[in-house]
């Protein structure tokens, strides 16, 4: 929250606050006050602790509703991810919305083949010398990695003509 904000509820709504950093942890409080002047509440956000419900509620999505949550997540870093690369990129090109959302889209659209993929490779068993991860990479490598990869660019090809 900016001065500017605080300064804005207080014209606003008969309110003053502050505003403090605290090591690594930031604050806002704030006092509202009736018609009369008696203060009504007072309110404190520390933002470690608004992190904290964040991760808490996420991770509750995550067991309620994994491929939803997964999809959505996978969408959001996509859609951010490309939208960063272009932006650092190429000033001279106009920003591509449409490229971001097929971005987007595509990896909503996997994300709950990947979500399964990995919960089976993740019960793959030591075969012979090798342990439980290295054989988990090569299934991966070998076995899903090929066909994933040429369906992203025959998506990309036909998505952007």
């Amino acid at each position: 929250f900016s001065p500017l904000f605080l300064q804005r509820l207080a014209r606003d709504k008969k309110t003053t606050g502050h505003y403090s950093w605290a090591g690594a942890a930031f604050s806002v409080c704030w006092e509202t006050s009736d018609e009369s002047g008696n203060r009504c509440r007072s309110v404190m956000y520390n933002v470690s602790t608004l992190i904290r419900c964040a991760l808490t509620r996420y991770d509750s999505l995550l067991r309620t509703s994994p491929y939803r949550t997964k999809s959505l997540t996978a969408g959001c870093i996509s859609a951010f991810g490309d939208s960063m690369v272009q932006l650092s990129t190429d000033s001279a090109v106009s920003f591509d919305s449409v490229r971001a959302a097929r971005q987007a889209l595509w990896s909503i659209m996997i994300s709950p083949v990947v979500h399964n993929w990995f919960n089976l490779l993740s019960r793959l068993r030591a075969v012979g010398p090798l342990p439980a991860s290295a054989v988990s990479v090569l299934a991966d490598q070998a076995i899903f990695s090929p066909p994933v990869h040429m369906a992203y660019f025959a998506w990309q090809s036909s998505a952007s003509s």
